[in-house]
């Protein structure tokens, strides 16, 4: 095979994949903040834990923070839930421009974005969609997207993991929860523009060795 032939299948094989999806890492935000509210009746408290309860009524809140985030393909709220009756339960997910920190008068914050249901089992790890969610408040400049997760009176009781302080802990054996990031995928012809000059000079190399 020519040098010329060489350089032209070289530069070929590099058109060819320019385009391809080069592999994509996911990225996952835990909570600043996160745990429970309570209210009996006489206005809502802070508890020390996180939990889901309609009726008595405990909800949480969790604030995360996306001042980092940039461009992204997808975004999965993942919440690990452990499920305390034997029927499967419901969970209301609200979304409000927190301030990274949890406070009674959160208890009625947020606009409705879904309900997860079907919740069954004693330990269950749940996702859900949130990446236009996402993708308004970065783009909006918001430093916080903060969530209000609850239910209706005989819809499930939950506990979850909190978040206080900065440091994770649990109650129960439910785990974390936390967004869950697909980035967007990089052409892999960027890594070309990098070897590809190294590839034609160590062709002309051979083809110059080979004159001797």
């Amino acid at each position: 095979m020519s040098g010329f032939t060489s350089v032209m299948s070289a530069l070929a094989l590099g058109l060819a994949v320019a385009f391809m999806p080069a592999p994509a890492q996911a990225a996952e935000i835990d909570p600043t903040d996160m745990r429970g509210l309570r209210d009996l009746g006489a206005g809502p408290f802070l508890l020390d834990f996180s939990a889901v309860k309609g009726g008595t009524e405990d909800r949480t809140i969790a604030h995360f923070d996306i001042t980092g985030v940039g461009a992204f393909a997808s975004a999965r709220l993942s919440l690990s839930l452990l499920n305390l009756d034997s029927f499967d339960g419901t969970l209301d997910i609200l979304s409000f421009a927190g301030d990274g920190l949890v406070s009674a008068d959160e208890w009625d914050a947020g606009s409705y974005q879904g309900t997860i249901t079907g919740i069954g089992g004693s330990l269950t790890t749940q996702t859900f969609d949130i990446t236009s969610l996402l993708q308004t408040a970065v783009a909006d400049g918001q430093p916080w997207l903060s969530l209000n997760l609850l239910n209706a009176p005989a819809s499930g009781r939950f506990f979850l993991g909190h978040t206080i302080d900065g440091s994770f802990g649990t109650i129960s054996s439910a785990g974390r929860t936390f967004i869950d990031l697909t980035p967007v995928p990089l052409p892999a012809g960027a890594l070309l523009l990098i070897s590809g000059p190294g590839m034609l000079l160590a062709l002309r190399r051979r083809k110059a060795r080979a004159r001797h």
